[in-house]
């Protein structure tokens, strides 16, 4: 038997740290502390956040005291026409919708200022839909007529050869067996 050498008995060394890495870990209350000023900092950026939030609410109300009534009055009126105009817009939306009976969603993108405008688009959306239908059907008619076109059973019995079967009851009537 020839002879193996023998596992050296020597205990593996430990790779030695280099001179750019710390050769102890840190201690327990370094770590300690550096976590307690990181959550006293984050406490102290909420509370910042908090006040920049009050701050911004005074500077908000003082410009609202020195508003006149009357600038109040129409700021007031410019948004709710705002909001009317859109309710409007929205709620013809629904009604084309309705009529022309497409999904609303279709509707949506369509930023059109009347009545008009919306019929057009729907209008333009139900020729599309439809013409994508007849082309649907008609690929599915042209796929039908390709099946209709296989062996039938009578074609069976006369010993025509067999593509693909109908239906197999056809084919055990007609006498055929494999």
């Amino acid at each position: 038997m020839p002879d193996r050498p023998q596992p050296s008995q020597e205990p593996q060394s430990q790779p030695q740290p280099s001179a750019d890495e710390p050769t102890e870990s840190l201690p327990r209350e370094a770590v300690e502390s550096a976590r307690r000023q990181a959550a006293e900092a984050r406490m102290r950026v909420r509370e910042l956040e908090d006040e920049a939030k009050r701050l911004q609410a005074r500077v908000q109300a003082a410009e609202d005291r020195d508003k006149s009534e009357l600038e109040k009055a129409t700021g007031r009126a410019e948004r709710l026409e705002k909001r009317l105009a859109e309710m409007t817009q929205q709620q013809a939306r629904h009604e084309v919708a309705e009529a022309k009976e497409i999904p609303v969603v279709l509707l949506e993108g369509v930023s059109a200022g009347d009545r008009g405008a919306l019929e057009q688009a729907a209008d333009a959306i139900v020729d599309y839909a439809k013409g994508v239908a007849e082309q649907a059907v008609e690929a599915a008619l042209a796929q039908n007529a390709q099946l209709r076109r296989r062996s039938t059973a009578e074609s069976v019995a006369r010993g025509a050869p067999v593509t693909e079967p109908l239906d197999m009851n056809e084919l055990i009537r007609a006498g055929f067996r494999r």
